[in-house]
Formats: C-alpha cells, structure tokens, sequence
C-alpha cells in the first residue's frame, strides 16, 4: 500500500486512496469496534484472513489501533481511529525519520 498524505486531502480522497475493502473494514470497525478481527468478520460478513490483512493495513496508516488493555484469548483487539490520528502518525514518523538524519549527519 502506498502512503497516503492525510494531511492534504480531503475526507473523500482518504477513502478513495484507501480503496473499497479498507474503507468497508475501516467503517466496520467504527460501528461494531473495539472488536477482534475474528468478531468484525462476522459482523462484516467477510473472510477472517481479508478482514485481518485490511485491519493490519489500516494500523499501518493509523486509521486503527490495537487497543493495548483488551485481549480475547490469544486475540487482539482493534478501535478504528480518526484521520486526526493518521495524520499525527504521519507526522511523528516523519520527526523520527528527520531525528535520525540528523543523528546520521551530525
């Protein structure tokens, strides 16, 4: 998945970068969320290993999140998160890549 610059797009170009199973996931997760993957594909009516690989994709971007106090078993469990969020994400991956240039060069 190529990165998505949340901070200059508007609501409509976030979904259309992220395409159709991600924002189907995404919203999932917004209306049946905090929920396991497992739990979601149920709800969702799709595939364990889609719903798994959408899920990891979206933590990725920083459209979701494992909440770290709730586990079911050996499962995670996952809240959808805004787009605020993402673009905090972003934005702190791009000051710890900058910290490390300047580690590099200095």
């Amino acid at each position: 998945m190529n990165t998505i610059d949340f901070s200059r797009s508007t609501y409509a170009q976030i979904e259309q970068a992220l395409g159709a199973l991600r924002v189907h996931v995404w919203h999932g997760l917004k209306q049946h969320g905090p929920c396991t993957t497992a739990v979601l594909a149920t709800k969702l009516e799709m595939s364990i290993l889609t719903v798994r690989h959408r899920v990891t994709e979206l933590v990725q971007i920083g459209l979701a999140r494992l909440v770290p106090t709730q586990r079911r078993g050996h499962e995670g469990v996952y809240e959808a998160c805004t787009v605020d969020n993402a673009i905090a994400l972003q934005q702190d991956l791009v000051n710890h890549e900058h910290q490390g240039e300047l580690r590099i060069q200095g």
